[in-house]
């Protein structure tokens, strides 16, 4: 949901009509949705095709168009830390001086409802609101409830490049946010760090890939339209093949300066070719390859100085955008009036949303609930199992999954496809940089070798391996059960696998050594040791999840967040209860 302010408006609205774009106020009203702050509004009808909102790139906010630009570029720093840091000098530094001013002073990283308090994302609450989210999908897979090392250099590299920008510059260091007066004052310093850690949760939360050039980029008014996980009903149109020196989307000097390096070195390579020819020949070759070359860089120059005055014409006569040089957000479903208008970020979950966005949806079909954790301290507990596991991890998983791959390909491309949360990583342009933003943390499960190296139980043969293929994925991260309670293929054969009497396993694991052996057992839910198995486990896991539904919450998140911790428990709780069902018939 958004969280601008009512009061911010009518600014955003006036920085928009200034920078010549266009937000149809006569089809929609910005108004209070009943998903918390304001959405976007159909006033009347709006039929497919309509385009609600259209800005030059020139009016959105990146790091490569912000004030200090060519810094962070001299420094080679960008993605979502150079967005951060541009966000920070732009709000505190250059403030009124600033083109964007008008627009970035409506993204706020405290909240006015609660004293001011910060919005941070989960992983940088206090151990007791953390505790609200032990157990879940959140915590036992993403671990999203551990700080980041990223974001912690990424705020020391905004310091040192703060102190080097005004002692080489005089460039004011931004107070409240990268002045660090004295390296004892702990408190100062984790003052200052939270509001970094604040500034990127509210930019992760607002941010959208433009192109080559602005890469990530905060957008005036497409930051109002509000998310659906299932029926969006916009679509957002950037041409991304732009030049990434300068943004143009057309022929530009950098375009023509590679063209003219280009045609340089086919001239080297020819007259090289020539070299062994007479030396009579040589002059008359080299005086034309010349005459040519200048052609061709005077044709060029003129073709770049006839589209700049050809849009200089167009923009005297107040000529329609070039599309080309805009954002579009256009309607890609009839909207009837009365009706939220809604944007999508993606096929997310809760814990994605949390973590990145800041807020929760209701009935949301692309929660799970993770296992791997649970399996885990399964084996950790249980030699039989633990030995199993290993086999599986050696062994059995490569030769299942290549069965499975073979035998169901769709369903394997579900499985570990991009659209998996646990697959996406700052791609988004939503993560910390990585990524963009990524105050979520997509940590899968480590290799089972390295995960006993840390258990009580060590084992001696257990080595981790010397070099992991890149292509293989820790199985551990694969076990699930989706949002209609159905196990997934890779929990359903780790049930079957773990379950099985010691006289069968020994047997399948020998016939799997030789040959891919009798998968289709894996896949097995109708007998009663595996219904059992899972049963149990899907209980312990309800207990878990209903003891962290009772903790209390401190004060140092807003109800807000509180609310959201409360719903992402419940949702994987009436997973979990979904999935009990068929089990206890």
């Amino acid at each position: 949901m958004s969280s601008t302010a009512n009061s911010d408006l009518q600014a955003i609205f006036q920085f928009v009509k200034d920078a010549e774009g266009k937000f149809d106020h006569d089809l929609c009203d910005v108004k209070e949705s009943s998903l918390g702050g304001v959405g976007v509004f159909a006033k009347r009808d709006i039929p497919a095709g309509t385009t609600l909102l259209q800005l030059h790139k020139n009016s959105i906010f990146s790091a490569s168009n912000s004030s200090i630009a060519n810094l962070l570029n001299d420094e080679q720093i960008d993605g979502i830390l150079a967005l951060n840091i541009a966000f920070i000098y732009e709000t505190t530094v250059f403030k009124e001086k600033s083109h964007w001013y008008p627009y970035l002073k409506s993204i706020r990283i405290e909240d006015p409802q609660d004293n001011g308090k910060l919005k941070l994302p989960p992983a940088y609450w206090n151990e007791t609101d953390k505790g609200l989210l032990h157990g879940t999908t959140l915590d036992t897979l993403f671990d999203a409830l551990t700080p980041q090392e990223e974001v912690e250099r990424g705020f020391e590299i905004a310091i040192d490049l703060a102190e080097k920008w005004n002692e080489e510059f005089g460039l004011e260091i931004p107070k409240g946010y990268l002045d660090i007066t004295d390296i004892e004052d702990s408190e100062a310093i984790e003052s200052r760090f939270h509001k970094f850690i604040a500034v990127a949760y509210a930019i992760s939360a607002r941010v959208f890939e433009i192109d080559a050039f602005h890469e990530s980029a905060l957008v005036p008014v497409a930051d109002l339209f509000n998310h659906h996980v299932v029926q969006p009903d916009l679509k957002f149109i950037s041409l991304f093949d732009v030049c990434d020196l300068c943004g143009e989307p057309g022929m530009c000097k950098h375009m023509l300066a590679e063209e003219i390096e280009e045609a340089k070195e086919v001239e080297r390579k020819e007259n090289a070719n020539k070299i062994s020819k007479k030396k009579e020949d040589r002059p008359v070759v080299q005086t034309l390859d010349k005459a040519v070359l200048e052609k061709l860089e005077a044709d060029l120059q003129k073709e770049i100085q006839e589209q700049i005055n050809e849009k200089e014409k167009e923009l005297s006569k107040g000529k329609e955008l070039d599309p080309d040089e805009c954002i579009d957000m256009t309607t890609i479903n009839d909207v009837k009036a009365g009706n939220e208008i809604f944007n999508s970020y993606g096929e997310l979950s809760n814990v994605f949303l949390l973590t990145r966005y800041g807020f929760t949806i209701p009935r949301n079909p692309y929660d799970v609930v993770h296992f791997g954790s649970k399996l885990l301290e399964l084996a950790r507990n249980n030699e039989d199992i633990k030995n199993r596991a290993v086999w599986w991890s050696e062994t059995g998983y490569d030769k299942y999954i290549n069965w499975f791959k073979e035998q169901f390909a769709e369903e394997h491309e579900h499985v570990h496809g991009d659209s998996c949360d646990h697959d996406q990583d700052e791609e988004d342009g939503h993560e910390y940089e990585n990524n963009n933003n990524d105050n979520d943390k997509d940590n899968d499960e480590e290799d089972m070798d390295e995960q006993y190296e840390e258990g009580e139980d060590d084992d001696e043969d257990m080595e981790e391996p010397e070099e992991e293929k890149e292509e293989d994925k820790p199985w551990l991260s694969e076990l699930e059960i989706d949002y209609e309670g159905e196990p997934n293929a890779s929990l359903l054969a780790a049930c079957n696998l773990f379950s099985m009497e010691p006289e069968e396993f020994t047997n399948f694991s020998k016939e799997v050594e030789n040959d891919h052996g009798n998968m289709e057992r894996l896949l097995a839910l109708d007998n009663g040791t595996t219904n059992s198995f899972l049963e149990k486990i899907i209980i312990e896991s309800q207990n878990r999840l209903q003891n962290t539904l009772n903790s209390n919450a401190s004060d140092g998140i807003n109800d807000e967040q509180k609310a959201c911790t409360k719903d992402l428990v419940n949702a994987e709780l009436e997973i979990l209860r979904k999935a009990l069902l068929p089990l206890q018939k």
